[in-house]
């Protein structure tokens, strides 16, 4: 990987630590049916975050999990990273190119520590990418709009995957829940108390695996896939209905069946399924896997009383770890 060259930006004193922070997310309705045109809906998932320190000043380096020194040594798996640090630096430096504005040194070492597991189908690429267009953005004193860093992240995640729907670097960047429906991006209202338990598998998901499972299934039998992509477009109707007035009963019983629908393309799994019946056995009133599946996580809806049972069970059926996020309307 290329280095840039010197940068010409270069302070009389040395510029201020950056720093940006982006959350988790999760899918409640929706995943697979996306990739067909149908709506989505993700959660924020607040309880993981990333956070994303720029201190500016000497050759461009990264500390992270995966990689300690410059970007010249840093693995491929890096380039997502690096590319939004180095995007995230021509946009500000292209933003604040004028005589009587300062141009501060934005290269320097970026740190990045997250707590959102990999590969989980909780939007951790994502998330990475968005707190480091961040913390260029605090480091330099230029804020970029929505616009600008939905822009980057999602080159970040092309990047990362190849192909990806949107959805997760929209997610990422809302701190309300969203619709996704063709590239276009609504929020969702909320009109009561949701609590929803997030709970990992530990096996590792591949959604590239599960995408193409599904497009295989629909070679040979178009029926059933459209028919299931068609059932789930319409619970995630319900699913938004449901958010909008209060209604935890129906919500519960929407993503139930989602599951089912989800398990009928092909994409659960005996440990996403045993997760699924440890949370409902304990008083979830729904749960199903959340992201591209064959691993990753599920998510449960609970009662706000119910909630340390439902994570107690979840944990005593093998999951490797457990979050909570509350979504709540005005009062």
């Amino acid at each position: 990987m290329t280095t840039p060259g010197p940068s010409p930006y270069a302070p009389a004193v040395p510029a201020p630590a950056g720093v940006g922070t982006a959350h988790a997310k999760t899918i409640l309705i929706g995943e697979h049916a996306v990739v067909y045109g149908a709506p989505a809906i993700a959660l924020p998932v607040h309880g993981l975050a990333t956070r994303a320190e720029l201190d500016a000043g000497g050759p461009w380096a990264l500390d992270c999990a995966l990689h300690h020194g410059t970007v010249d040594d840093a693995p491929v798996a890096m380039a997502p990273v690096i590319n939004a640090w180095q995007q995230a630096v021509r946009r500000v430096a292209a933003a604040i190119a004028q005589p009587d504005t300062g141009r501060p040194h934005l290269t320097g070492r970026l740190t990045v520590t997250s707590g959102i597991p990999m590969q989980r189908g909780l939007g951790s690429s994502a998330a990475v990418a968005a707190a480091v267009v961040d913390a260029v953005a605090s480091a330099s004193g230029v804020p970029l709009g929505l616009a600008d860093r939905t822009e980057l992240v999602q080159q970040s995640e092309m990047i990362a995957h190849g192909r990806a729907s949107g959805i997760d670097t929209a997610a990422v960047l809302s701190d309300a829940p969203i619709l996704f429906e063709q590239g276009a991006i609504a929020p969702v209202s909320v009109g009561g108390r949701f609590v929803f338990v997030v709970a990992d598998t530990g096996v590792t998901g591949s959604t590239a695996t599960a995408v193409g499972g599904v497009r295989s299934l629909r070679e040979t039998q178009p029926g059933l896939v459209d028919g299931l992509v068609d059932r789930l477009s319409e619970l995630s109707r319900v699913a938004v209905g449901c958010l909008q007035q209060g209604d935890l009963d129906t919500l519960g019983a929407t993503m139930d069946e989602a599951h089912d629908s989800l398990n009928r393309l092909g994409v659960g799994s005996d440990e996403l399924d045993r997760l699924v019946g440890a949370a409902r056995r304990a008083g979830a009133l729904g749960a199903k896997l959340t992201g591209g599946g064959l691993g990753g996580c599920v998510v449960a809806l609970s009662r706000a009383d119910d909630v340390d049972r439902v994570q107690y069970e979840l944990q005593r059926a093998g999951s490797h770890g457990t979050w909570t996020t509350t979504l709540e309307g005005p009062a």
